[in-house]
């Protein structure tokens, strides 16, 4: 190939054009946390009072949400990188294993995420008095 760079840049570009316009913003952790009682959140997205603990469990949920979000993310666009790869391997056996491995560690790391999720939502669910809900997913500071 004479310009290496030249099939990833195209590839992020076209990302780029179909990433949904309402996941490219800012995290912010404290989405849902009141810290300082019934006192809202500070126009700068931080507390403006002394948070609990339930504040933090708040916090710990929201970035446990993004990471998982992002990892999925980013394990689905490298299953779509590997499979570009592969068809323009053109036979050549050390490009295809290149793919095929890329594809593999992928859907290794996808299937790590969506375990160590799993886990945490069984876990934490039988933890809870009721046995159904995950009290984790629904935490609200009273």
């Amino acid at each position: 190939m004479k310009y290496p760079i030249l099939l990833p840049l195209v590839f992020l570009i076209l990302i780029a054009l179909f990433i949904p316009t309402s996941r490219v913003q800012a995290i912010n952790i404290w989405q849902g946390a009141t810290c300082g009682g019934s006192a809202p959140i500070g126009p700068d997205g931080g507390p403006t009072g002394p948070c609990s603990l339930c504040d933090a469990m708040i916090v710990g949920r929201n970035i446990i949400t993004f990471l998982f979000e992002f990892s999925m993310m980013l394990g689905t666009i490298r299953i779509a990188w590997g499979g570009i790869k592969l068809m323009i391997a053109g036979g050549d056996p050390k490009n295809i294993s290149d793919a095929k491995q890329i594809m593999t560690s992928a859907l290794i790391g996808i299937v790590i995420a969506v375990s160590a999720w799993t886990i945490v939502n069984t876990v934490l669910a039988a933890l809870s008095p009721t046995g159904i809900a995950p009290p984790w997913s629904k935490i609200t500071c009273q």
